[in-house]
């Protein structure tokens, strides 16, 4: 009898599973870019207000979370994008933008708050041949939050003592502690160089 009502419960469990997985299965309206961001000219004095020579952008956050927001930019050849030489790579990897907002005297800090906007410098790339074609990529991080970021938080703990890294709040559940999750890819609409660019 205690098989048959374990059966009958797993069966029932398995039907209302099945029913929610044919709910939600149907298809889902696309959704924003997490950012969106255009390069701006070097005459804007706002853009290059304590600012150095390389292109500058101004980008938004869509987002109710924080971002972390890494650019690399690629090179149109022929019908194909290619990152190109090496100097057309920025940042490395491990480089995250720092953004300014249009506040007078701010410092540039890492990433974008919830709904804020301000510039960015790609430091490392400046004018490029004339009539060259090219775009940046953006990786961009959101910061998790509720079990997204328990499951982060441990798991990082755990490769931290696993390696032995230092640096951090002993405490991985820290509210200093902000995790970011995968990165989604956002891209810049084509940019033709044009001569004498600054």
């Amino acid at each position: 009898m205690a098989n048959r009502r374990t059966f009958v419960i797993l069966a029932s469990a398995f039907v209302v599973a099945a029913a929610v997985a044919v709910l939600f299965a149907g298809p889902k309206p696309a959704k924003a870019p997490p950012i969106t961001f255009h390069f701006v000219s070097n005459d804007d004095p706002q853009a290059t207000l304590n600012m150095g020579i390389g292109r500058k952008f101004w980008a938004t956050n869509n987002t109710s979370r924080a971002v972390l927001v890494s650019v690399s930019i690629e090179i149109k050849v022929g019908s194909n994008w290619s990152a190109g030489a090496s100097s057309f790579s920025y940042p490395p990897p491990s480089r995250i933008l720092q953004f300014r907002t249009t506040r007078p005297q701010t410092s540039s800090r890492p990433g974008l708050g919830p709904h804020q906007a301000g510039y960015a410098e790609l430091a490392g790339f400046t004018n490029q041949p004339s009539g060259t074609i090219w775009r940046a990529k953006a990786n961009v991080g959101q910061e998790l939050t509720g079990l997204p970021r328990v499951w982060a938080a441990i798991t990082g703990y755990i490769h931290r003592r696993r390696f032995g890294l230092s640096g951090m709040p002993a405490n991985p559940f820290s509210s200093t502690i902000t995790y970011y999750g995968k990165p989604t890819e956002v891209l810049s609409g084509e940019i033709v160089e044009q001569e004498n660019t600054n």
